[in-house]
């Protein structure tokens, strides 16, 4: 991270590299980018950023690779291989598969795909290369690049929306609950006795919900926190949860256009984007949210989806089993659940292994804890539980292996050729897995399992901000609208009037 982009055979290979592509036609790139890639492009989102530490890139076997003559496949995921046809009009569609497309289709679709690659080599290696990469020179990597664009990100939580404008090195301006409160006619909160009943949640799970409630919450989010004005609105990335359905992406994607007139709309999974925000394009996403946890297995950018998995428990279902334990211990007290999440991000932690979780039923330090009523709490064993049901499911009553064991039996149904990149460049996210303690928990956890290679965490880079794996996603997402965006790889307005909502399984991948 300390060393100089210019330095010994790293800027001697980089500008060989310059100059050879600048010598080439616009053809003979294509050609050698192509030959970069191993597995289809059909599948392959913008994987490259410019705010990747540098020294995770090898230069010198990019060079070497761009020169190496490679067949290549075209693939579906999940459908089958489909080889490619000579006649424009031929349909080059698999057997087994529903999807009828076209050699040209997939043909401007690799070369979107190609295009950003080789305008971001080019963009590094003309613009950038005296920049030191340390945490200062990539701030001012991304300063520079402010003109280009400045696209909003969003990434809508269950608890927590995440949102700003796209600048990498930041945390995301906004970070603002999701639920919001019921007014009445007259701009006056609901009287209603009931917490539950005067609150709504757009977003349940990952997934909205409410769709009138998230466009009043966008709105406020874009107009009132952002400082947009109406009729002259920009661009927008969204990070999606993990199997977002296809209807739901549809209606967000008609909900841009059509209710807030944006100018330009791109979508990512949040999976691919946490490892954009710590420099990688292959490991797996173990993501703890507030209603679900997500493991997915992503892979040159791609999510296998076939491998990936939901988990409908988070953050919310351990503030329940908090409270049911706090219940236990102080049954004089009433408790309101957003106390108790409170008092579980101030108490809750993990224990070292099963073994010293079991001990703290014998003994347990006491913390006592003054409600804002004046009424103090005893808290004991019970802040150990919420970070021990993550490794036990059944404390929750769920038949179920932990977590660790979950993300390796995931990876196993992955080609084992992939085993290792994936378990070795784990990523955690979400708000839960900055519990105390629970890092080194899974740690510990992941030396112990059985599996031949082991799980391994990326830490993330020096220049990136605080508590990143909180908004990991959002961070992702700030980097590939640099690039997405400048490079008119998004779906735009006329794309939208053309084509209609379905225009987003097109061009968002």
């Amino acid at each position: 991270m300390n060393s100089a982009l210019e330095s010994s055979s790293s800027s001697e290979s980089l500008a060989t590299f310059r100059d050879e592509i600048a010598a080439e036609n616009e053809a003979d790139i294509s050609a050698r980018i192509r030959s970069l890639q191993t597995r289809d492009y059909y599948n392959l989102p913008p994987q490259n950023n410019p705010g990747e530490a540098f020294h995770d890139i090898d230069i010198e076997g990019f060079g070497k690779a761009a020169l190496e003559p490679k067949s290549l496949k075209v693939s579906f995921l999940a459908k089958g291989p489909i080889t490619p046809v000579r006649s424009e009009s031929e349909s080059i569609c698999n057997p087994n598969s529903t999807l009828q497309t076209t050699l040209p289709l997939l043909h401007r679709r690799r070369q979107r795909r190609r295009k950003i690659v080789a305008n971001l080599a080019l963009f590094i290696s003309d613009r950038h290369k005296s920049l030191v990469f340390s945490g200062a020179s990539v701030s001012a990597l991304f300063r520079l690049t402010k003109d280009i664009m400045e696209a909003v990100v969003i990434d809508a939580g269950s608890k927590l929306l995440k949102a700003g404008f796209a600048i990498p090195d930041q945390a995301p301006s906004m970070i603002i609950p999701t639920q919001m409160k019921i007014m009445n006619e007259d701009a006056s909160l609901s009287d209603s006795p009931s917490h539950q009943a005067d609150t709504v949640d757009p977003v349940v799970r990952g997934f909205v919900k409410d769709w009138d409630a998230m466009e009043d919450l966008l709105h406020h989010v874009l107009y009132d926190g952002l400082g947009w004005e109406i009729g002259n609105e920009g661009q927008i990335l969204f990070a999606d949860p993990l199997l977002t359905p296809k209807a739901v992406k549809e209606q967000l994607v008609q909900l841009m256009f059509e209710t807030f007139n944006i100018s330009g709309f791109y979508a990512s999974e949040q999976a691919v984007l946490s490892l954009y925000a710590v420099g990688r394009i292959s490991g797996c996403t173990v993501d703890i949210g507030h209603g679900k946890i997500d493991i997915a297995p992503v892979i040159e950018g791609a999510v296998q989806h076939i491998a990936s998995r939901r988990l409908e428990i988070g953050g919310a279902d351990l503030t329940k089993l908090f409270a049911q334990e706090l219940a236990k211990s102080n049954p004089q007290i009433k408790l309101d659940i957003s106390e108790v999440e409170k008092l579980k991000e101030q108490y809750a932690c993990c224990a070292e292994d099963d073994l010293a979780y079991e001990k703290t039923l014998e003994s347990c330090n006491e913390e006592q804890h003054t409600l804002p009523d004046g009424q103090v709490i005893s808290i004991k064993r019970e802040r150990y539980t919420v970070g021990e049901a993550l490794f036990q499911p059944s404390i929750l009553g769920l038949e179920a292996h932990g977590i660790v064991e979950q993300l390796v039996r995931i990876i196993s149904t992955v080609s084992s050729e992939n085993h290792r990149q994936l378990l070795e460049n784990t990523v955690l996210c979400g708000g839960t897995v900055s519990m105390t303690g629970f890092e080194d928990r899974f740690q510990k956890e992941a030396s112990l399992c059985s599996s031949s290679i082991r799980p391994s965490l990326v830490k993330a880079p020096e220049y990136m901000p605080e508590n990143l794996s909180m908004y990991s996603a959002w961070v992702g997402g700030a980097i590939l609208a640099k690039v997405v965006f400048p490079q008119n790889q998004h779906i735009t307005k006329a794309d939208y009037d053309e084509s209609g909502p379905s225009v987003v399984h097109r061009k968002c991948f």
